[in-house]
């Protein structure tokens, strides 16, 4: 619908122009994603930073060059108007997946010729586990799988394009949550009660009853598996919620010690590590992992340099006090 009043009329060339993009059939399109990869594949020693300057220099020597004839913008991120580049260093899992699905999508339909999937899958190899995506997963905790499953939280776009946070689907945690899921149990069970009366009485036939039934109980037994798992996950956030008030408690009994006594070592701490001594620069360091009661190890967020430059700086205040 053309909005003349608060935009204007197009042009005849402007006009003509929009017909011929929205006429055109987007196709997926692999040029940038082969350029991608082979300045990954080049500059693998380099800095991450450096990788990514470098990939978008092969990309802009590397992309092909297309002028309209009723445009005044040349070129474009695809290889033609309306085609879809492909982002390997973001994420190959879905393309690789919808690779001959593009076509049969309900919305966003892409065509792809055998020419581009072919190409897809000689690079596909290079990005498994060595994209934005594989990396945001492995930092992701193993509690958070159970919620991205039963789909409270939302992450596809945000772990393939970087967005830095995830969407929190808080509606499906108000209206459902554990106890929804609980429910949902309970309603299939008297659903599959109401079916078989339905089938008893001849309203529905043998095989409709079978169907039905099946679909009924696969249903239920995933929803009682996500009982489970969110019931463990639930126990163990409080669990260590309660853990965490403990050892503060503990903690604050000992605002100022002047002298480690077992008494405070047996309170607050479960088990020490000794590790090998390793040597580094001329330098030797011992690493030891301290697990404190009821925490674990408390991560520290300095390297090594910074570690020894505080080591140092608390040995000269020892010796100036």
């Amino acid at each position: 619908m053309n909005n003349t009043e608060h935009f204007g009329k197009l042009t005849e060339r402007m006009q003509a122009f929009r017909e011929e993009v929205l006429d055109a059939k987007p196709y997926i399109d692999a040029q940038r994603a082969v350029l991608a990869t082979e300045a990954y594949k080049e500059n693998q020693n380099q800095p991450r930073v450096m990788v990514r300057a470098l990939m978008l220099q092969k990309i802009l020597e590397g992309m092909s060059i297309y002028i309209d004839d009723k445009s005044l913008i040349a070129g474009n991120q695809a290889t033609k108007n309306k085609n879809a580049p492909i982002f390997p260093e973001y994420t190959m899992e879905f393309v690789m997946n919808e690779l001959d699905l593009f076509e049969k999508r309900d919305g966003d339909v892409f065509y792809i010729t055998e020419e581009t999937k072919e190409q897809l899958r000689e690079i596909a190899p290079f990005w498994e586990n060595n994209n934005l995506r594989a990396r945001g997963e492995a930092l992701l905790p193993e509690e958070v799988d159970v919620f991205m499953e039963t789909g409270v939280f939302g992450m596809e776009g945000k772990l393939n394009a970087g967005d830095a946070h995830l969407a929190v689907n808080y509606q499906r945690i108000l209206s459902d949550g554990l106890k929804g899921y609980e429910k949902r149990v309970k309603d299939i069970d008297n659903l599959i009660q109401h079916i078989y009366e339905d089938n008893i009485s001849g309203k529905i036939t043998d095989d409709r009853f079978a169907t039905l039934s099946i679909n009924y109980e696969r249903e239920q037994k995933d929803l009682k598996e996500k009982i489970n798992e969110l019931s463990t996950t639930i126990d163990k956030t409080n669990q260590e919620e309660l853990d965490l008030t403990t050892f503060i408690d503990k903690v604050k009994k000992y605002t100022e010690i002047k002298e480690l006594t077992p008494e405070i070592v047996n309170e607050l701490i479960d088990k020490i590590y000794v590790y090998q001594q390793t040597k580094l620069n001329g330098k030797q360091y011992q690493k030891i992992d301290i697990h404190y009661a009821g925490v674990g190890i408390i991560a520290i967020s300095l390297n090594e340099y910074e570690l020894e430059n505080a080591f140092q700086q608390s040995i000269k205040n020892i010796k100036t006090a």
